[in-house]
């Protein structure tokens, strides 16, 4: 009786990936993937044999060893490589399809490396370099300056004879394949000619982790797999590159295929050092600290559910701040819970609406001033504060802010902006009650110094504040937040579990109410985030909401998203603008973290210009739309600098374009807008990020130690491209971009040609309507004033005389002096500086500074 050899089968992720677009292309490509599922099944029982059912194709393969193509019918062919006991499923797809990737991946090698994880290096024998089939990625460094590690580079040379180690070190990443093979002779020792000619072609790819693997394996240091013991076996299913078929994680990603059918499963993968934390169980709250792209949502999704399914009793809150992460959140939470029952022991709510909830619910507060309908003016609020603080209509609100206003205004810094950033830091760090505190308390991560005086002004503008919302009926989710703290001691406890997304952006005030519904017990508070993802202006202090970590703290440093080359240029503008306080590793801190590159290298990123905002929006349209035609599976979004989410919604709806607010499945978008927050939590395979326009980016009148905040926020929206990034401007590029050696200027003529198409509209700013409003104005003779003029840009660095000195002087009103034979005191600034062309005594009057002010006009 012939007793066949069992054998372990693995499928590689690219290979899933590749089924997972064939099956959503549905019609008769289902029944590939159908094929596919008979093959899986019947491997369970009859083990290799299962592979019979298919016939190899004619010709065979040698490019691979111990590769076998199967024919699947329709065109299809179904690539396999057979180690001994183990065999790899690495490839499915048409001729033409399969055929390129035995090109690229001649020489494919299993092997367990240094770092005990499973991956695959390309092997080849000199013969074969010739063939490379892969893109190199060109650069101005040496080749060998491409090891990740210099003790790596070298023991890479000290393996070479010294001449031919000289003649290496000094090859370019430029040079051709035929001369890498040429740099290896003179090496005697045939192994080490075609370690060194792989390395060199590893480098070329600017593969950083297949050179070490490669140079691992020549030094025994990473071993060639053909037979798996038990024990690796366990590290090969929890790699990062392999499933093993039988393995619950596979059965997992099959089914949730066949039965959803969605692009999003792939988000929620694991890499072991994600599944670890996912599984590890803490006696109290934990924070994990995890750079951009490395799946902290991933984490805290695959840890939300399997929390639920350990114990069905449980109810578990999944909090975010960003009300449009909400969507995708709960379409995620339903892709990856295995049953509704599950699914809805989970409430997946913004901070926003969890607010209300409790309004609601605990404090019976009316819902005509606190429910959806108030959330929905929201986006008006700008302009309900604008006529809060200016005093307009005659009422006099903040007229109390004047002096404060004015120092800001001497200092550079754009009062109106500050002060409400200064009432948000209030209101995140103190609850009602307390408020008095501010009076002496550390403004940690506000930079301008406000003396007690100052406090106690700012303290009498934002009560008055808060009662123009009420009056108006329009509240902020800070707001709601403030409201929740009037009845926090009835709150009790209602969930065991509590995961919270992007916990880098939530207030103490916020994170006090998150305690309050927390129950006690084993892993009741998880917190993830990023400070270096910390985009708004406020206090948090887990002391002081009394969440107790006692050393309960997890990070995740490895970026999975972005390429080598997006997260370098990201990180270098995010780095260049951090504070000292970002490096304070205490307990109650998120870290900063530096990334460890992502082991793929594309396209560097590119800085385009173009003549017109108008015209950056129709290239951007034209590009992602481009993109689409090629590829129904890109997704891409472009990005506005320097507009409010509301602005950008309005927009979006206007010219009828898909806007990201947490209402649709952007993966299924080819092109999506967003402004600089929103992306937040999102993936793209390509972003276009315009009006990068210096003075925009950052905005005139920030504070220069609070420019961290805009940088976090770019850097939020450069690291959503998996694959490609643009940033683009039309007259002078932001300083910022100009400092980075690695982003390549271009003009966008040269990239994509739009003669023949209408230019899209700009959106309308808060900025674009004062602008018109002023040229209206002064078109038809009608006033600005003085005190009007005093809230614009032009009025930054002006002494607080000279602030005092417009204001008296262009009251409305104007005055003409009989004895001088000039006007004095002048209606508006538009007769101010007709006057001042004019008369020598109207210029001494108005002084050398304040007509420099004037200069626009």
């Amino acid at each position: 009786m012939n007793i066949q050899t069992q054998v372990s089968l693995f499928v590689t992720k690219e290979f899933q990936n590749k089924l997972d677009r064939i099956y959503r292309l549905g019609g008769n490509n289902r029944k590939i993937f159908e094929k596919w599922q008979g093959l899986n099944a019947g491997f369970q029982i009859e083990n290799q044999r299962a592979f019979k059912r298919f016939p190899v194709t004619n010709h065979g393969e040698n490019r691979i060893k111990s590769c076998f193509k199967y024919d699947l019918g329709l065109g299809y062919r179904l690539i396999t490589i057979h180690k001994n006991k183990t065999i790899y499923v690495t490839y499915i797809g048409n001729h033409d399809d399969c055929d390129k990737w035995l090109n690229k991946n001649s020489g494919w090698t299993p092997v367990l490396a240094g770092d005990n994880s499973v991956r695959v290096v390309r092997n080849n024998d000199i013969g074969e370099i010739l063939d490379f089939k892969n893109e190199k990625v060109p650069g101005n460094q040496k080749l060998i300056d491409r090891f990740e590690l210099t003790s790596d580079k070298n023991q890479f040379l000290e393996l070479l004879p010294t001449l031919i180690a000289v003649n290496i070190s000094q090859i370019d990443c430029n040079v051709s394949i035929l001369e890498v093979q040429e740099s290896t002779n003179g090496i005697e020792d045939e192994k080490l000619k075609n370690t060194v000619a792989n390395i060199l072609v590893a480098l070329l790819e600017d593969d950083k982790v297949q050179a070490k693997d490669l140079l691992d394996l020549h030094l025994n240091k990473a071993d060639e797999i053909n037979d798996l013991n038990e024990n690796d076996e366990v590290k090969f299913s929890f790699s990062d590159e392999f499933y093993q078929i039988g393995s619950k994680e596979y059965e997992k990603a099959l089914n949730h295929i066949a039965e959803k059918g969605t692009s999003l499963e792939w988000l929620l993968f694991m890499h072991p050092e994600q599944k670890k934390i996912v599984y590890k169980n803490y006696n109290g709250p934990v924070q994990l600290s995890g750079v951009s792209g490395s799946g902290k949502t991933c984490v805290a999704l695959n840890r939300c559910i399997r929390l639920a399914e350990e114990n069905p009793n449980s109810k578990l809150l999944f909090l975010t701040l960003n009300k449009s992460l909400v969507g995708l959140i709960k379409k995620l939470i339903k892709i990856v819970s295995p049953s509704k029952v599950i699914e809805n022991q989970i409430d997946v709510l913004s901070m926003f609406e969890l607010s209300q909830k409790l309004i609601v619910d605990i404090g019976k507060g009316d819902i005509r001033y606190f429910g959806e309908e108030t959330d929905k003016l929201n986006e008006d609020i700008d302009e309900v504060f604008r006529e809060y603080y200016r005093c307009i209509n005659s009422f006099p609100d903040a007229k109390n802010l004047k002096h404060v206003h004015q120092i800001l205004i001497s200092n550079n810094i754009d009062a109106e902006h500050y002060i409400r950033e200064e009432f948000d830091w209030i209101r995140s760090a103190l609850s009602p009650k307390d408020r008095n505190k501010y009076l002496e308390i550390l403004r940690v991560g506000r930079k301008f110094p406000f003396q007690k005086d100052l406090r106690e002004q700012i303290l009498i503008g934002l009560s008055l504040w808060e009662e123009k919302m009420t009056n108006v009926g329009i509240i902020d989710y800070l707001g709601l937040a403030t409201q929740v703290h009037t009845f926090i001691d009835k709150i009790i406890p209602i969930y065991d579990h509590v995961i919270v997304d992007e916990s880098q952006d939530f207030g103490t005030t916020e994170l006090e109410i998150v305690k309050k519904l927390t129950k006690t017990g084993d892993n009741n508070l998880f917190l993830c985030g990023d400070i270096a993802q910390s985009v708004l202006p406020k206090s948090r202090s887990l002391k002081d909401a009394t969440i107790q970590l006692e050393g309960r703290r997890e990070k995740i440093m490895k970026n999975y998203r972005n390429t080598r080359q997006i997260l370098e240029v990201a990180y270098e503008i995010l780095y260049n603008n951090l504070s000292d306080e970002h490096f304070n590793n205490s307990d109650d801190t998120l870290e900063i973290l530096d990334p460890q590159y992502a082991n793929r290298s594309l396209n560097e990123p590119v800085l385009l210009k173009a003549n017109s905002l108008e015209e950056e929006i129709t290239y951007a349209v034209k590009m992602l739309e481009e993109l689409y035609s090629s590829n129904k599976n890109h997704c891409g979004c472009i990005v506005f600098v320097g507009y409010k989410f509301s602005e950008i919604k309005n927009y979006a709806n206007k010219i009828k374009r898909p806007f990201l607010d947490g209402n649709l499945d952007p993966l299924n978008e080819p092109i999506v807008f967003s402004d600089v927050e929103q992306a937040k939590g999102y993936e793209f395979d390509t972003v276009i990020i315009i009006n990068c326009e210096k003075g925009i980016l950052p905005a005139e009148g920030i504070h220069n130690d609070e420019l961290y905040r805009i940088a976090c926020q770019l850097y939020v929206s450069m690291t959503r491209a998996k694959n490609d990034l643009y940033l683009s401007y039309h007259s002078h590029p932001s300083d910022w971009l100009l400092k980075i050696e690695k982003l390549y200027p271009v003009d966008w003529c040269d990239v994509e040609n739009i003669k023949s198409m209408e230019l899209f509209p700009k959106p309308i700013s808060q900025v674009d309507r004062d602008k018109l409003k002023e040229n209206e104005i002064i078109n038809e003779d009608e006033i600005i004033t003085g005190k009007e003029f005093l809230y614009s840009k032009n009025a930054l660095g002006l002494s607080i005389e000279n602030q005092n000195k417009i204001s008296e002087l262009i009251d409305g009103k104007g005055l003409f002096s009989a004895s001088r034979n000039c006007y004095i005191k002048w209606k508006d600034i538009k007769s101010a500086i007709t006057d001042a062309q004019n008369s020598p005594i109207a210029r001494s009057i108005l002084g050398e500074d304040i007509l420099k002010s004037f200069k626009k006009y």
